[in-house]
């Protein structure tokens, strides 16, 4: 039985396990914790904290004037 668990050590096994489940651990994370890929909307940029910066800009004040009810 030991030799079947050196040979899996010689043949690397367990590094090309180890990498094959830190890939899929990726795979899986990155949905849940990559960019956002919603639209860019009139909402989102009123209500999302983030765009804060983006909101005091002289620009975005001017194209906003025409277009508000």
């Amino acid at each position: 039985m030991s030799s079947f668990f050196r040979e899996l050590k010689e043949r690397k096994v367990y590094r090309i396990a180890l990498d094959c489940a830190v890939i899929a651990w990726l795979v899986i994370q990155i949905p849940y914790h990559g960019p956002s890929i919603s639209p860019l909307t009139a909402g989102l940029l009123r209500l999302d904290p983030d765009f804060d910066q983006l909101r005091v800009t002289p620009r975005l004040a001017d194209l906003s004037k025409d277009k508000q009810p």
